[in-house]
């Protein structure tokens, strides 16, 4: 899960949901995300590596701002039958992102 940190203003809320598989190679992650201010951007990371020391990442998506949850997903295509390990949505700067689970 990303977490921020911006002096002087509450971090965002990110929350990995469910995760569909409409197919045997593909997925869909939904996730919820409130900038509690600001617009930002939002992606997801995963990978068949448990420490996700290697990872794909999702394409960027614009999160516009506000202070009330905003639903997110991305489509994941290409899968094979190997255990996935999600980090979590991603916010980037002027947000320090940490990693979590």
């Amino acid at each position: 899960m990303g977490v921020g940190i911006r002096s002087g203003a509450l971090a965002p809320t990110t929350t990995t949901l469910n995760v569909n598989t409409p197919g045997i190679d593909n997925a869909v992650i939904n996730g919820s995300v409130n900038t509690n201010g600001p617009a930002a951007t939002a992606w997801f990371e995963y990978g068949t590596d448990p420490t996700l020391a290697t990872f794909t990442k999702t394409s960027d998506q614009a999160i516009v701002a506000g202070t009330v949850p905003q639903s997110f997903n991305a489509t994941l295509l290409g899968l094979t039958l190997e255990r996935y390990t999600i980090s979590g949505l991603r916010l980037p700067a002027p947000w320090v992102r940490r990693k979590g689970r």
